[in-house]
């Protein structure tokens, strides 16, 4: 008796978990040894291993660079140099998986973007699908700023440590690689940051009380710079013009000047596309928050751009009306401010004319195809790298929150179809489509490596408090719980077999009986 009671909980318990498993597939997970660095190499997904030179992760600060050196291996290529590292970001500094800026010791070509010394590693804690940044780059490339940083994501690793997955950027930097103006001429990188701003050295606080700063190059590199070619124009100079620029096209828009004239100042074609690009991309940062870039061209005029923090944009974070894939975020987001320019310009029938006809050429065309298309290519990399950064930082910073991975990026998708078709309602053609993706496109923002390998791509309101962090001293070294295996949605078949399996263990104690 005692064995047929035993025989029927068996069976019981292995159809119950045969459901469960089925129900679940491809979300059920499996216990996994702790990561190393080989477990992803072997995976062909691009690795960043992190020495420090005598000091702790804990160590690291946003104000000096500290000595260390890094090797990365993507693919058949490995990159291996001495470097400095420090802390970078300002709210995202704060938390517990950190944003660091790399400076080699000498220039490498990493995932064939161009040789630079300067890399950035965003955390994007508070995104959980790790794609929003992703897909705003990879969009922005085919507006044609001047410069978009190229992105790669990687899996990190500090004094052998697993830190979680990252995304690796180009720097936002004038470099001829990158953004490329001439600094000799008196040319300069300026960011408008009205949040964090007013604390940093060479601050310019315009007309209409924009504080903006003058990120690259810094004074000392500007004289070593325009020294070396014998430049006339000072770093004074080259501040001086960005100052008188942005004033004047402030009073002029004020002042309801014509197009033309605010021309001279800014490039309009440029704050048409910026703007463009922002409205997509419904992001809290870019309504003069911060985190805004022009680039200034010392014997023309200023640029908008190059994009950058877009890690709670597209339904990121729940505040305002940011879920809603509708309305004008320069106009109804209760966050604007008396500066912000697009107050103006997007209430002038001149301004909406030109953003019509270029929403018109960018909705015929496939950009916004091909950006989707390597969004889900991205994906489909992510779905099996995702879950060991989930385990070890819990989604703990994320804002907007939903039931796995994969409901998670259907909901960004969802969101930006949702939010181009809406602004296609008021900028475009009733009677238009949009353009598709043809077979086998280049993906949008692509840039091929020299030797492309497979498995690459080229690709905040408070944060809750963390269920589980890593200790924060020494390395940072925590607990780490058994990571995430994605199963495929054929587990049902798996179940089927352990059923059966279940029913012969039952028989075979039914003979030893």
């Amino acid at each position: 008796m005692k064995i047929k009671k035993f025989a029927y909980l068996r069976i019981t318990g292995a159809l119950l978990a045969a459901v469960i498993f089925a129900v679940n597939a491809p979300f059920v997970v499996f216990a996994k040894d702790k990561p190393t660095p080989d477990l992803f190499i072997n995976d062909s997904f691009p690795v960043l291993e992190i020495k420090l030179d005598g000091y702790h992760e804990v160590d690291i600060e946003r104000s000096d660079w500290k000595p260390m050196t890094c090797r990365l291996t993507d693919g058949g290529k490995v990159f291996e140099t001495t470097a400095q590292i420090k802390g970078r970001g300002n709210y995202t500094w704060e938390q517990s998986k950190r944003p660091y800026a790399i400076k080699l010791d000498e220039k490498q070509s990493w995932f064939g973007f161009g040789s630079a010394k300067d890399w950035v590693l965003l955390a994007n804690y508070t995104d959980e699908t790790h794609l929003r940044n992703f897909y705003a780059f990879t969009l922005a490339s085919g507006f044609g700023f001047a410069f978009t940083p190229k992105v790669r994501h990687a899996q990190v690793f500090i004094n052998g440590r697993y830190i979680g997955l990252y995304l690796i950027t180009e720097k936002n930097e004038i470099d001829d690689k990158r953004l490329d103006i001439d600094v000799t001429k008196g040319d300069v990188l300026v960011e408008l940051d009205n949040n964090y701003g007013s604390g940093e050295p060479d601050v310019i606080v315009s007309t209409m009380g924009n504080v903006f700063v003058i990120k690259d190059p810094d004074s000392e590199e500007f004289k070593e710079k325009a020294g070396a070619a014998n430049s006339s124009v000072t770093f004074a100079k080259a501040k001086r013009f960005v100052k008188t620029r942005i004033n004047n096209f402030e009073t002029g828009l004020i002042e309801g000047a014509p197009l033309d004239q605010l021309d001279k100042y800014i490039d309009i074609d440029s704050l048409v596309d910026w703007y463009i690009f922002n409205e997509i991309m419904k992001n809290d940062d870019s309504v003069f928050n911060s985190s805004i870039f022009l680039n200034s061209r010392y014997e023309d005029k200023l640029y908008m751009g190059p994009v950058w923090d877009y890690d709670i944009a597209l339904a990121g974070i729940d505040r305002f009306n940011n879920l809603d894939p509708s309305g004008l975020e320069f106009l109804e987001n209760p966050w604007e401010r008396s500066g912000n320019w697009f107050i103006f310009l997007a209430e002038r029938d001149d301004f909406v004319e030109l953003v019509k006809a270029r929403w018109r050429e960018l909705y015929s065309s496939t950009l916004f195809a091909d950006s989707m298309a390597e969004l889900d290519r991205t994906y489909d990399l992510l779905v099996t790298q995702k879950p060991y950064d989930s385990d070890l930082w819990n989604d703990a910073g994320v804002f907007v929150k939903k039931a796995n991975y994969a409901g998670a990026v259907e909901f960004l998708k969802n969101f930006i179809d949702s939010r181009i078709e809406w602004l296609n309602g008021v900028w475009g053609d009733e009677n238009a489509t949009p353009g598709a993706t043809p077979a086998d496109p280049t993906p949008a923002g692509q840039t091929p490596t020299d030797d492309p390998t497979p498995g690459q791509e080229n690709s905040p309101g408070p944060a809750a408090e963390p269920d589980k962090t890593p200790d924060q001293t020494g390395d940072r070294e925590g607990g780490f719980n058994p990571l995430f295996v994605i199963v495929p949605a054929a587990g049902a078949l798996a179940a089927a077999g352990a059923v059966v399996a279940a029913v012969a263990a039952v028989k075979k104690r039914r003979r030893r009986g």
